[in-house]
């Protein structure tokens, strides 16, 4: 079915139907919360605060803008005012690392099993802060656009391609020592 029919099944009276939405998109909403605050009781707390939100808002749902990427900007901001609020410490790591790096790291991976290239991405992922986990985790876990992203986050398009720019030159810096070792080990 399609979102907009069920917003206007909800709008009409037909509150039951918000359960089609809440289910259809739990997991990405559950996501962004968990990758901005790391922590999995407080990103299903926000989830829950999220879909009642949307569901208070619902009439204020612009019909030509999709559901999915107004229910994750409201995700976005409700994370990370909670994040705010807990001003938890993030660890920083150096933005630098050299071109010629970047395809030994990408040559090191291929050489990886699936599994494991998987698990030291998601090793790499887990040291950004959660501002770098949501964009990733909306470009290339939930397959966001750029605009889509831009939408959700309230940045500009050049900003988000930027932002994933550095981003991607941070996880080849993460995965440096991470792949050196891994490879150092098995030899």
């Amino acid at each position: 079915m399609d979102d907009r029919y069920i917003i206007d099944k909800v709008i009409k009276g037909d509150t039951n139907s918000y359960t089609f939405l809440v289910n259809k998109y739990k997991r990405y909403v559950l996501s962004i919360a968990f990758q901005i605050t790391g922590n999995y009781d407080d990103a299903e707390e926000i989830a829950q605060d999220v879909f009642i939100k949307a569901f208070s808002k619902l009439r204020s749902h612009k019909k030509e803008a999709k559901f999915s990427n107004w229910i994750y900007k409201i995700a976005h901001n409700t994370a990370i005012s909670k994040k705010r609020r807990f001003n938890k410490d993030i660890i920083s790591i150096e933005d630098s690392i050299e071109t010629d790096s970047i395809q030994e790291i990408e040559d090191a991976l291929l050489k990886l099993e699936i599994k494991e290239r998987d698990v030291m991405i998601n090793k790499a992922v887990d040291k950004l802060n959660p501002e770098e986990k949501l964009l990733i985790s909306l470009k290339y876990y939930n397959d966001c656009s750029v605009d889509e992203i831009a939408e959700i986050t309230d940045q500009t398009n050049s900003n988000v391609k930027i932002k994933l720019f550095r981003i991607r030159k941070r996880l080849y810096a993460i995965l440096n020592p991470l792949i050196k070792q891994y490879l150092t080990y098995l030899t």
